[in-house]
């Protein structure tokens, strides 16, 4: 399907995969055991993905809501997100960050042991329980971007600390 990137879209499908690039009006998405990609999709999002459905997310605004029973990979793209993004899996949540990413959000998962910070802002999170869950959290004030693995790890990563790919310079 194509639409202009102003028409706001409604995509509903089981097995569907579905693709979104460089959208800025409202996107709501919803399939099941298939992958929903959403590339510089920067309106409002809400994208679930039930039933073994995995998210890709890449951007660096918009107000997003994604949901997905498996996983979800975000590469957020700027040094600031601007407004907010709300990621729930039931399994991992992995999140790439650029060098100097200054953005606050909390990260929440059902074990300690869940959580890999390998971003150059690891020595500033910080770590609390809740509800019988642990909530980690860089940045203070009213954090706008929420990552929450229900049975799985939120590992942070930053590009910059990826490691070199062999035989690419």
């Amino acid at each position: 399907m194509q639409a202009p990137q102003e028409t706001p879209i409604t995509v509903i499908g089981d097995y569907v995969a579905m693709r979104v690039i460089g959208m800025h009006a409202p996107a709501k998405l919803s399939t099941t055991h298939a992958r929903i990609t959403l590339i510089d999709t920067t309106g409002d999002v809400d994208a679930k993905a039930a039933e073994f459905g995995v998210i890709d997310f890449s951007a660096n605004r918009g107000h997003v809501h994604l949901e997905s029973a498996w996983e979800i990979n975000l590469s957020l793209t700027g040094q600031r997100f601007d407004g907010s993004l709300d990621a729930k899996a039931a399994g991992p949540v992995r999140v790439l960050l650029p060098p100097g990413f200054a953005s606050g959000f909390e990260a929440t998962v059902r074990h300690k042991s869940a959580f890999a910070c390998r971003a150059d802002i690891c020595d500033r999170v910080s770590i609390r329980k809740r509800d019988g869950k642990f909530v980690f959290t860089f940045g203070s004030g009213e954090l706008s971007l929420h990552f929450t693995s229900l049975d799985g790890p939120v590992v942070v990563d930053s590009v910059d600390r990826l490691p070199a790919i062999s035989g690419r310079h």
